[in-house]
């Protein structure tokens, strides 16, 4: 539509679904990549993909109290335990609190960590 100037989204959400997320994001890079400028406006809260759909934009225009940032769409990590077992390097732990060696890279997340 020749008529359409901009794009201009008003996030409010304080998160939810990486598959989500990632499909919006997804459609506002297509609209820029045809020429069409996006902006965000962030409403209340735009936080995890709520913050990850924002940096698709060329401008993001947030309210002065808008609750903004992400701790993370994605995440993992590289577990390297049995390998450094097969050359002979062992390791102990050390830690107080029940998830407290969730990102020890030598084990897997337990159920509960996952």
């Amino acid at each position: 539509d020749k008529t359409v100037k901009a794009i201009v989204v008003r996030v409010d959400s304080p998160g939810g679904s990486a598959v989500a997320s990632d499909s919006i994001r997804r459609e506002l890079e297509r609209a820029k990549e045809a020429g069409l400028p996006v902006v965000v406006s962030m409403g209340n809260f735009a936080a995890s993909g709520g913050y990850y759909i924002s940096t698709a934009a060329d401008k993001i225009v947030a309210q002065p109290a808008s609750i903004t940032g992400s701790i993370g769409v994605i995440f993992g990590k590289m577990v390297i335990g049995k390998a450094l077992e097969k050359v002979g390097i062992n390791h102990d732990d050390v830690k107080q609190g029940e998830y407290a060696s969730a990102m020890s890279p030598y084990r897997t997340f337990t159920e509960k960590e996952a």
